[in-house]
């Protein structure tokens, strides 16, 4: 399965259905999600670190509370997962935050518990 497959399903997106928008640092494409129109970005894995994506996650956020009308990030139901199996987040750019000392790979652990990736 492709990355961008793998990206679409995660966010409920028919991959069949995704209309591209461009191609600048990364791959952008629209869909029509269960809740309307949305976009859907695709990076290149090591384009970007965990942090760079945080803060761009914080900057369309910070967008939205200045009244700007864009598109708000669409939250994760598994946000320390990626959409390669086994791989998973647990940087100090995950929650809690780097300033909770360990509790980002403790997360990232319990996510691959969960999802029985690995087991006690």
């Amino acid at each position: 399965m492709s990355d961008l497959t793998a990206a679409a399903r995660l966010f409920g997106a028919d991959p069949e259905a995704l209309t591209g928008l461009g191609a600048f640092e990364s791959d952008v494409y629209r869909f029509d999600g269960p809740h309307g129109p949305a976009v859907l970005k695709v990076m290149p894995q090591g384009h970007r670190s965990a942090s760079q994506v945080r803060g761009e996650v914080d900057w369309l956020l910070a967008l939205v509370e200045a009244g700007v009308p864009v598109a708000r990030p669409v939250p994760s139901l598994r946000p320390h997962a990626t959409p390669l199996p086994g791989v998973y987040l647990c940087s100090s750019a995950t929650a809690p935050g780097g300033g909770v000392h360990g509790m980002c790979g403790y997360r990232a652990a319990r996510a691959a518990l969960n999802e029985g990736v690995v087991s006690r």
